[in-house]
């Protein structure tokens, strides 16, 4: 006889579990706001929290801060901690999101509230919810974005539900993938600003320097230049007619592709005929190490070309450093670097999307050291960037490995032992 048994909402369940709504395990509310205008509401002890807090989703702390005033004078009210919450409304990706409040806290009436668990793991429940984002989101009413979640809905979906020993098992094993996530997380953040300070000194002082100059860059070592990129390179500029589209040839590398520091080949896969490569590229085919630039729509990503027969369409400009005066990923780094980026928006136009002409930024300045301290300092800041890939990669395999437990684990298909 099977272990499991026919549900035509959630399918196959084990037989020992139940299909309950949420509101008869637990009770469902949302907050409120007290008036802005109102000064005396506000600015007091009691934390306030609203939905674009949800993307923490464990809550330490919260920005706002109502008083005992505000409390009494709205319908937001003080919400227990350990409560699982989720958002109501938002055009963007807030909806449909969940998050856990390890303070006890008020909400605004953006979210909702789901507390006073009667035999269910608070643990169990946000991890189920979290892990139905893409379904709950499609129970919205209204149109497209302007769509919302209501109190109504959320106390109809329905959970498959364990008993409470293998609930809180369950609960137990994600919520410590989740832990590591954020450990890998936090060393993700102090790496990147151990980058951002690295970046700070080396392409501004350098290494042992004691003493400097003012220039168009700001203080540089005295013994370093200024120089305009159009000087210390060969540079393409890709504003030609782009070739048709076509299932698989060459690979086209677009605006889109380019990220701050490496080529993202998942976001888009555009092909060119392969017979049309020569004449596309014929201004300069790309080779592994050239500075990659987007001058629009995004303007001043960067990246490191990284493999071998690929094409650039519009708005990407390719610069290769001239030999023994500068270093490709010396360009590369000093091109991510707070100094070039602001100088960049500055000579950038548009109102509504900047951009930059080719002819103007072949002109910008960059500060240059010998080649020889160039690849010191791109030594430097690359092995950091090879330190962040490894953590992002880490990240990618814990968060797939978290998707396919609670994908095992929240329908029963593998069971825990308690």
């Amino acid at each position: 006889m099977s272990n499991f048994y026919k549900s035509a909402i959630r399918g196959d369940i084990p037989k020992d579990w139940s299909l309950v709504s949420l509101d008869k395990i637990a009770d469902v509310t949302a907050g409120g706001t007290p008036s802005t205008k109102v000064s005396e509401y506000w600015g007091g002890d009691i934390p306030w929290m609203n939905s674009g807090g949800i993307n923490l989703r464990r809550i330490k702390d919260v920005e706002n801060r109502i008083t005992k005033l505000g409390l009494e004078n709205s319908s937001t009210k003080i919400i227990d901690k350990n409560s699982v919450l989720m958002a109501l409304a938002g055009q963007g990706k807030t909806r449909g999101k969940v998050a856990i409040n390890e303070i006890a806290l008020c909400t605004n009436q953006s979210l909702a509230t789901i507390y006073n668990f009667n035999d269910a793991n608070y643990e169990f429940i946000f991890q189920n919810l979290e892990s139905r984002y893409s379904e709950i989101r499609k129970m919205s009413t209204g149109d497209g974005g302007r769509g919302g979640l209501n109190l109504k809905i959320i106390k109809s979906i329905k959970i498959a539900l364990p008993p409470l020993p293998e609930q809180q098992k369950i609960a137990d094993i994600l919520s410590t993938v989740d832990a590591k996530i954020e450990v890998i997380y936090q060393q993700i953040t102090e790496t990147q600003e151990l980058k951002k300070g690295l970046m700070q000194r080396l392409l501004t002082k350098g290494i042992g320097h004691t003493e400097f100059k003012e220039s168009p860059m700001g203080e540089i070592p005295k013994s370093w230049e200024v120089v305009k990129i159009s000087e210390v390179t060969s540079y393409v500029d890709y504003r030609g007619k782009t070739p048709p589209k076509v299932n698989s040839g060459i690979l086209l590398v677009t605006a889109r592709n380019i990220k701050m520091g490496k080529i993202d080949y998942e976001v888009s896969k555009e092909f060119i005929p392969s017979d049309l490569y020569e004449s596309v590229m014929s201004r300069g085919i790309p080779k592994i190490g050239d500075v990659l630039i987007t001058t629009e729509a995004p303007l001043g990503n960067i990246a490191s070309v990284d493999k071998e027969d690929i094409a650039l369409a519009q708005r990407v400009i390719k610069y290769r450093g001239n030999k023994d005066v500068l270093d490709n990923s010396y360009l590369k780094q000093y091109m991510l670097g707070s100094v070039f980026q602001r100088l960049l928006k500055r000579q950038s136009t548009g109102s509504t999307v900047k951009g930059i002409k080719g002819s103007v930024l072949h002109k910008l300045n960059i500060a240059l050291p010998s080649i020889e301290e160039q690849q010191k300092i791109a030594e430097v800041l690359t092995s950091v960037d090879e330190k962040l890939e490894v953590l992002s990669e880490k990240k990618i395999t814990y968060q797939e490995l978290k998707k396919g437990l609670m994908q095992q684990l929240l329908t029963g298909k593998v069971r825990v032992s308690v």
